[in-house]
């Protein structure tokens, strides 16, 4: 009976020690990956073109046009000032805001 219980034990043990690797292994690389991309370096677009996924170039105090599309709207349409907010409620720091959205209104 006792060495059915030790032989069990050694197989969660080598179960366990197996995950435990695979865990350190996944660890180790994205602390080297991030170490890598920490100098933050970023590849220039040539002149008079924009880098995929970066912003366009905005001057302060200039108006920008930014389009809601299909989402809803509160307020005068004619306003002077519009605020737009970006959020994403399944952020776990943005969530709390919209409970708080549908509580007020």
């Amino acid at each position: 009976m006792e060495k059915i219980i030790t032989k069990v034990l050694k197989s969660d043990l080598v179960i366990l020690l197996v995950v435990a690797a695979f865990l350190i292994g996944v660890l180790f690389t994205k602390v080297q990956y991030l170490e890598k991309n920490q100098g933050g370096t970023q590849a220039v677009a040539p002149a008079g073109q924009q880098a995929a996924g970066q912003p366009a170039q905005v001057t302060p105090g200039a108006k920008v046009n930014v389009a809601n599309g299909h989402f809803p709207a509160k307020g005068n349409t004619n306003a002077k000032v519009t605020i737009v907010e970006f959020a994403d409620f399944r952020c776990p720091f943005c969530e709390p805001i919209l409970y708080q959205y549908r509580v007020a209104n």
